[in-house]
């Protein structure tokens, strides 16, 4: 079928769907777990409104080529309350695809949650799973996500692919990111380079505005990984933080007992060649804090998680990013 778009307040679900001609009323079986397979072409495959709801559906983009995304926003307008659940989602069969994508820059109000969902990429370079980006604009813009839970993200092999995408980008108004919980999903991905499986990224151009990503309670999640060899620079979770000059800020508050592994990690000739369980960086001087807080009462992160990486380094930072405790 061809592109699905959704109205403000509308659900799309299971079940049965009714309409009327002519003084007569149809109904449309979904059925249970009903089954929509995309057109193939060059479009995004669900278009959102404001205040929708999607569950409980396998939803097919394999048809769709390089660029597309499954579930997205348009305008990067905001999408009100947005709840996607219990849906099985196939990614397009081209590199450059999303599970969902939503790229927000309004001060309208943005409340996401995303749980339970399982979405599956075959063998794909720079697919995305989920990316929530906050783009400051002309007022302040803040995005907040109540939870990211218990959602299964599959790659095949592939370089540069992404469990989660979360942003904040700063522009002449600050934009935040405020991420309530992330916790019980499981990423996997084969054997690649670049790869993240929750990547978290603040960042600023200019020097007016600022940015900011608050992001709580990163807990029970499974990251798994394989190293394409040397120099691959594949990371489990990455926090990074970079500015042109105003203030710009990535921390995570609560990770614990998360188990993260990296088949055949190796070392790399240096920090963007290595492959790292964990890495916190500052990439660039200025108004910068990128801090991961363990908050496990004293223990260590490496302590409090389970982080297997082979030669790469189970927890590291660069330039002046923090891990509290030490890792």
């Amino acid at each position: 079928m061809g592109q699905i778009t959704l109205l403000n307040n509308q659900t799309l679900m299971s079940g049965y769907y009714g309409f009327e001609r002519e003084g007569r009323v149809f109904t449309i079986p979904l059925a249970k777990n009903g089954h929509l397979m995309a057109r193939s072409n060059n479009e995004n495959f669900i278009v959102l409104g404001r205040n929708n709801t999607i569950e409980g559906l396998t939803l097919d983009a394999s048809a769709k080529t390089t660029g597309n995304a499954i579930i997205a926003n348009t305008g990067n307008a905001a999408v009100g309350n947005l709840t996607i659940k219990n849906n099985k989602m196939t990614g397009v069969s081209g590199n450059t695809g999303y599970g969902v994508l939503l790229l927000i820059n309004s001060t309208a109000d943005s409340t996401i949650s995303i749980h339970n969902n399982t979405m599956n990429f075959g063998n794909v370079d720079t697919g995305t799973g989920v990316m929530i980006s906050s783009i400051g604009g002309s007022g302040t813009q803040t995005v907040t996500v109540s939870e990211l839970n218990s959602n299964l993200i599959t790659f095949g092999n592939g370089d540069s692919n992404r469990g989660f995408d979360l942003e904040a980008d700063g522009g002449a108004a600050t934009a935040v990111l405020n991420v309530s919980q992330i916790r019980n999903n499981t990423i996997s991905m084969g054997s690649g380079a670049n790869s993240i499986g929750i990547d978290v990224l603040s960042t600023l151009v200019g020097a007016e505005g600022g940015s900011t990503i608050a992001i709580s309670n990163v807990i029970d999640n499974n990251i798994s990984m394989t190293s394409s060899g040397a120099n691959s620079g594949i990371r489990g979770v990455q926090l990074r933080g970079s500015t042109g000059g105003g203030p710009v800020s990535s921390i995570i508050t609560g990770f614990i007992n998360n188990a993260i592994t990296i088949t055949s990690g190796q070392a790399g000739a240096g920090v963007s060649d290595r492959d790292y369980g964990v890495l916190v960086e500052e990439m660039t001087a200025g108004d910068v804090n990128a801090t991961l807080n363990v908050n496990s009462g004293g223990s260590s992160l490496t302590s409090v998680n389970t982080i297997s990486v082979g030669s790469g380094t189970k927890a590291g930072t660069n330039n002046n990013g923090t891990i509290s405790p030490n890792a």
